[in-house]
Formats: structure tokens, sequence, C-alpha cells
């Protein structure tokens, strides 16, 4: 029955978190739209029916916020989460919660998280939230632990309509993807040869168009156009012809997965970051290249491997 969370895209993750709220504090629980939250993805106003126990729940504003990640086997302690620095998670986090404090809008603090808890992680990250927020009433962190627990009590859970993805996430495997960005990577200072000019393609514009990438987005993601000459070049050569039929293996799984879960993504803007964060937090290979991995999902787009395309160049 454990979930793999890391698979969930971030509004499902939300969408179980509030959920499971819903049956610890009551029908109560007020989920907030996704984008900029203040430092809360829901709020109870109220005496909870369950939490911490049936009898003994906590009174007054309770602020519950989720925090998701796509890599496998995270935890409270990485530093880039709970650590000093400026920009760890957690540091951004206790700005918006001490905003919540000063404000008067905030008595209990319930934290969940998709990352693995141990008991003395759990006792220092409560205390620096308690201590330096000042929050007035009571502080809970949850790990994958305390969810683990709570779908096995009540598996009914992952039956609602927002969470029917999580027990199909768009999973793909990423060795046959790594095996073409390693073979790709020996080859970048050297240079190759051998290019073959490719089949009349959707232009960018109008593949952006066809697909409603925002603007914004496909300017930002243009800067690889000149990878895909390169990227070209290396995939047409002769000698890479094993390397070519990886990448086209890729790109078939991906474009069929894509396929099935478009809706349930909204832009596709949101489907290329997904990978992208779903292929890093699973192969180090992928880890250890990354601008290479975002120019080879970009050529696969731009190549109109993956997305929708012109009609006419289907034939």
């Amino acid at each position: 029955m454990d979930q793999r969370y890391e698979d969930y895209g971030e509004h499902q993750f939300e969408a179980l978190v509030v959920q499971m709220c819903r049956g610890l504090f009551g029908p109560g629980v007020q989920p907030f739209a996704k984008g900029p939250d203040g430092g809360k993805d829901a709020r109870f106003f109220g005496t909870a029916a369950n939490f911490p126990s049936p009898g003994s729940g906590w009174a007054g504003t309770t602020i519950i916020q989720a925090k998701h990640t796509n890599e496998v086997m995270a935890h409270y302690s990485d530093a880039k989460f709970s650590g000093s620095s400026a920009t760890a998670v957690l540091t951004e986090e206790k700005v918006r919660v001490r905003g919540l404090v000063d404000r008067g809008e905030i008595d209990h603090y319930f934290l969940v998280a998709n990352r693995r808890l141990g008991g003395l992680s759990e006792e220092a990250v409560r205390a620096d939230i308690k201590n330096q927020c000042n929050v007035p009433g009571d502080v809970f962190v949850g790990g994958v632990e305390y969810l683990d627990l709570y779908v096995r009590n009540d598996p009914t859970i992952l039956s609602i309509p927002e969470l029917r993805y999580m027990s199909r996430p768009m999973a793909v495997d990423s060795t046959v993807l790594a095996e073409c960005i390693l073979a790709f990577a020996k080859t970048i200072d050297g240079g190759v040869s051998g290019f073959t000019a490719p089949v009349a393609r959707t232009s960018y514009v109008e593949k952006n168009r066809i697909n409603g990438v925002s603007p914004n987005y496909a300017r930002r993601m243009s800067g690889y156009i000149a990878e895909t000459r390169r990227i070209g070049d290396f995939l047409a050569s002769p000698e890479n012809l094993e390397v070519m039929s990886q990448y086209e293996a890729a790109t078939e799984e991906f474009s069929f997965k894509i396929i099935e879960k478009r809706d349930e993504f909204g832009t596709f803007e949101s489907i290329l970051n997904y990978l992208y964060d779903y292929l890093l937090a699973r192969d180090p290979v992928l880890r250890s290249h990354r601008k290479l991995t975002r120019a080879m999902l970009f050529y696969m787009y731009w190549h109109c491997d993956i997305g929708e395309r012109n009609g006419a160049d289907v034939n």
C-alpha cells in the first residue's frame, strides 16, 4: 500500500494532504488555489475532530502546508530542505510563517512533506519552526511514514477524482535516455560529423501555438535551439545507430505517456518540467548532465518527437 509520492504532481500531493487533513480536522478544511500561498496550502478554523486525538483536538486556526519533491528517498535532514542557507526550503517557509504569526492568522502549524523523517530530525525541525517563528500553539511535522500509515488505515483516500492520477503516475524509464546522454557527452569537445538534414517539421512558433506553450517559456527554451544541430548531427551519424535506436525508444515511450496524461498536467511546459525533474531525481547520470538532459528534452519537442504537431507532418 505504500505510495511512490515522488511520482505525484505537486497539485496532486497537495490534494492528498488536504484530503488527509479533512479526516484529521474535519470537513471545514479550506484548500487554496494553486499559486503563491503565503505559507498556507489549506486552513482549518475550529476544534480538530481527530488530531492529535479525538476529544483533545487542536483549537483555533491551523495552517496546513504540503511540501512535495520528485526526488527518490528524500529526507527532512537534507541541507537544501532544512539547512541554514537562505535558499533552503524551510528557511523560506519560516519567513512566511512568521508573517502569519505577525498578522495573527495562525495558532497551530501542520507541515507534511514526502520526505523520510527520523526522530531526531522531527524534534529539530519542529522546535526550529516553533521557536524561530514564535508559533503560539503547536507544530506538527510529518513525513512519508505518517502518510503511509494514514493511507493504510484509510485507502479510500486515493479514490477521490483529484488523486486518480496518483495510482498511475507518468513514470518513464530513465536508463535509455541516460545512455544517449552519456554517448552524446563524449562527443561535445571533439564535435561530430555526418549531419543529415531532417524531414521538414512544424516551425517552432507553430509548434508552441499548437501545444499551448506560453511565450515566456518558449523564449527561455529557445536558448537550446543552438544545441539541436549538434544533437541532430550526432544522432544522424552512422556510427551512432545504436544510440539513435535508444533515442527512438525513449521518445516513443515519452510520447505515449504524454498522450495518456496530457489533460492532467494543464500546460505542456508542466509536462516538460515534470519529465526533467522526474528524470534527474531517478538517474545520477542525468543529474550530472543537467543541461544536456534539458537540451535533449527540448530536442525531442523541437524535432516533433513529442508533443502535438501539424497534421501534415504525419504524412
